[in-house]
């Protein structure tokens, strides 16, 4: 069975507050220390993944053996699995219409898989 981690330990958020300076205030901080994911800051979406040419082959879920918080880590899980006509399942988070921010520097820690095929993924939108 495939099985593939994505972790991720931290995520911190800072605004700039001074130009002539690298002065930042912390603004918002997710450690991922509590035993869930915290529904005020994350969205866990459930759907069939669309890539931008063709559809993708993974359905995504908020199952926890996909999307879980496990020893102060985000843990996505990718797994090949029958699902809702899809031949993979996996999970992601996103922000959207709960954070936003202009201007401010992020930092966040991930391990990702190197195995062929997969395309782990970390981005700011």
């Amino acid at each position: 069975m495939l099985k593939n981690r994505l972790l991720f330990t931290g995520v911190l958020l800072t605004l700039a507050i001074s130009t002539a300076r690298a002065e930042y205030d912390l603004v918002w901080a997710e450690e991922f220390d509590d035993a869930a994911i915290d529904p005020a800051h994350w969205t866990c979406p459930v759907h069939h993944g669309v890539a931008r040419t063709a559809p993708d082959v993974a359905f995504y879920t908020d199952r926890p053996a996909n999307v879980r918080v496990e020893n102060g880590q985000l843990v996505l899980v990718a797994q090949r699995e029958a699902y809702d006509l899809a031949a993979f399942t996996s999970g992601r988070l996103h922000t959207y219409d709960q954070r936003a921010f202009t201007y401010g520097r992020v930092e966040m820690r991930v391990q990702a898989p190197s195995q062929s095929g997969l395309r782990p993924q970390a981005r700011l939108l």
